[in-house]
């Protein structure tokens, strides 16, 4: 396992009262439709490895392409590219 991922999974099971929201992106290449399609991807890998490693805490992944980035794509384009992890209290 991933040290990040390993983490994620203590933290989560740590905090089963939570609902988690996984957010995926992508930088500015390519159209949008490709780039929703990644950034959902993205999101559904990191769902998938929670369900195998035993998390079934509720959860919903939603890809958002290349809106949201935290970075000016011109230079630190990659760093645009990742997934977001949220607790949210279950209602």
């Amino acid at each position: 396992m991933i040290k990040p991922l390993e983490r994620l999974v203590d933290l989560i099971k740590q905090n089963k009262n939570y609902a988690i929201q996984i957010q995926g992106y992508t930088d500015d290449i390519g159209n949008a439709d490709y780039n929703l399609n990644l950034s959902q991807k993205r999101a559904d890998a990191i769902k998938s490895f929670l369900l195998q490693n035993n998390i079934l805490n509720a959860m919903e992944s939603k890809g958002f392409g290349a809106t949201n980035p935290k970075f000016k794509n011109d230079n630190l384009k990659s760093k645009n590219r990742r997934v977001e992890i949220h607790f949210v209290s279950k209602k």
